[in-house]
């Protein structure tokens, strides 16, 4: 590189790819706190309905049972010591539970407690199911080849949205509404 403009041209470069990377990074870190929020809120909100089902048809039975990925625990108070603040109050938050970290719901009930249980991740929950069942589980589909499957997805976008062959015509579209509206073939 001994012309300004081969420099000028590298530093360009370097500087877009630095950008594209700070952009990539960022975004995630932001999807991931709002999936974490979202989820956070859903599990809440089956927690509520749970406690006023058990509240309305109260039983003292105890339960421990996984309803897809949420883990429902009905016990005694008592047993939720070491993984809420305060037995006697409502909360969400996060804990671990098993070794693997969780977002939580617990609300009292009467003599018992009800605590719902949710991965606080993807890689978690694939720890606590042991396995992962397919290999673009946890990332977007369409970057599941790497580089050369985004390059193929994104040109495989543009010429469908920029000016492709289009599947029918106006003209034949408004045939087939006209004959489907008077009933004709």
């Amino acid at each position: 590189m001994k012309s300004l403009r081969a420099r000028l041209f590298a530093a360009t470069l370097a500087a877009l790819a630095l950008t594209l990377a700070l952009t990539i990074a960022i975004g995630g870190v932001l999807t991931r706190r709002q999936v974490d929020r979202t989820q956070a809120a859903n599990i809440a909100g089956r927690a509520d309905d749970l406690a006023l089902q058990r509240r309305e048809y109260v039983n003292y039975t105890t339960e421990n049972k996984l309803s897809g990925k949420v883990r429902i625990l009905i016990q005694p108070r008592a047993s939720f010591a070491s993984l809420v603040p305060d037995v006697n109050r409502s909360s969400d938050g996060q804990t671990t539970y098993l070794g693997t970290y969780e977002l939580y719901s617990y609300r009292t009930l009467p003599h018992r407690g009800l605590f719902l249980l949710r991965p606080a991740s993807l890689r978690s929950a694939a720890r606590m199911s042991g396995r992962r069942r397919r290999r673009s589980e946890g990332r977007p589909t369409g970057t599941v080849g790497g580089w050369v499957g985004g390059a193929a997805g994104a040109a495989s976008a543009t010429r469908r949205a920029c000016g492709g062959r289009p599947r029918r015509t106006p003209k034949a579209w408004i045939c087939e509404s006209i004959c489907a509206c008077s009933g004709g073939a």
